[in-house]
């Protein structure tokens, strides 16, 4: 069916700026940053991928250092912040954040801006890719500030997909925080309107750093979260109650093929929240798998990546503490090693998923996240709307 008005409009600008980010990016001295993939064959030829290094990505050492520019000659500015390392929500929320680690970022924003809502912005497993810069084009050309965390480079990790227990769930959710606190002084942005962003692994980070047991014990004073959006998440560890501020939108954008991650447990996620804020929303898109925001990265084999569409959702109280799920009750002794031992005992799991995009699905993607932070955020003066 054909578009017309803001909604063709709208594609356009998507369409324009992936495709004028890859071009700058590619033509200038930033292309130092990607990092040269192996090469990805799709699921249909008899030789898979058999890493996730075969993804296209960004080098995270030259992230680090040197500033990304986006179309429209929007620099990004190099930061770097302390934040720590929780093994488990229940320490953090006791009192012990763990270690320190010092993270990188780039924070995109117009020109002589002040002001401006902040996207905080995490990636998944696989870390920052070409596709994350497309996200951040579109929403720094639309006014938004834009802060990009690289969350593993710091820790000295390259990919968490085969082996998500080199870093904690808590630490990816502090992160988020960390980086808020990191440009809470920075006159280019406004602190009081902030929106997260992030898919996969980010996107648990996401749709976790929003609940009310987070945001009201650790939010950086003078703060709001506004909206998040996040692209298919994993949703097996989830609050027994969750709950977000009732003045905050949530959006969950998964596809309905994702064989990596359970869009169920998001389901049953989403439908809790929503009896208590009816900002809250999960949508799914037809034959989109996982990551299909990766454009011009076709379905694609990662045969020894662990899934975890089987694994049983594992809930913790308000004070990180788990849920027995043999006796219904909260048991202070459980850690997350108890439920990985349930896990391959009870023949859960399987290892091959598929990632990449097709047709428009990036496109829509796109749309869709830059469609859900303009009506969060509405038309104010601070931002430039779609003609």
């Amino acid at each position: 069916m054909r578009q017309t008005g803001h909604a063709a409009i709208a594609e356009r600008r998507v369409r324009i700026a992936m495709r004028t980010t890859r071009l700058l990016l590619t033509a200038s001295a930033a292309t130092a940053v990607f990092a040269a993939p192996a090469a990805a064959r799709p699921v249909s030829d008899e030789a898979a991928v058999s890493t996730p290094d075969a993804l296209p990505s960004i080098d995270a050492r030259a992230f680090a250092t040197t500033s990304l520019t986006l179309p429209g000659g929007i620099h990004g500015k190099v930061i770097s912040f302390k934040t720590r390392n929780p093994a488990h929500f229940r320490e953090w929320f006791a009192g012990d954040p763990g270690g320190h680690a010092t993270l990188s970022a780039q924070l995109f924003v117009g020109e002589g801006r002040t002001g401006a809502p902040l996207i905080v912005m995490v990636p998944g497993s696989a870390n920052i890719g070409p596709h994350h810069l497309d996200q951040v084009a579109l929403l720094a050309s639309e006014g938004f500030a834009v802060l990009l965390i690289d969350p593993l480079h710091g820790r000295s990790i390259q990919s968490t997909a085969g082996d998500q227990a080199q870093l904690s769930w808590a630490a990816s959710v502090f992160d988020i925080l960390a980086g808020i606190d990191a440009v809470a002084g920075d006159p280019a942005v406004d602190t009081g309107r902030i929106g997260l962003l992030g898919s996969s692994r980010g996107g648990f980070a996401v749709v976790t750093a929003m609940m009310s047991q987070i945001t009201e014990r650790f939010l950086p004073s003078g703060t709001r979260i506004v909206a998040g959006f996040a692209g298919y998440p994993w949703c097996g560890l989830q609050f027994w109650q969750p709950r977000i501020a009732g003045d905050s939108a949530l959006r969950i954008f998964s596809g309905d093929r994702d064989d990596w991650v359970s869009i169920q447990q998001c389901q049953d996620l989403a439908h809790s929240l929503a009896q208590r804020n009816k900002s809250v929303q999960l949508k799914l898109l037809h034959g989109a798998g996982h990551a299909f925001d990766r454009a011009g990265v076709p379905p694609t084999l990662l045969p020894d990546i662990p899934r975890t569409t089987q694994f049983p959702t594992v809930y913790m109280d308000d004070d990180g503490n788990f849920l027995d799920p043999a006796t219904g009750e909260i048991d202070d002794r459980l850690t997350e090693a108890d439920f990985l031992e349930q896990v391959v005992k009870g023949g859960f799991v399987e290892r091959g998923v598929t990632v990449g995009s097709e047709g428009d699905q990036a496109n829509i993607y796109n749309s869709e996240m830059l469609g859900f932070f303009r009506d969060a955020f509405g038309t104010t003066p601070e931002l430039k709307g779609l003609p």
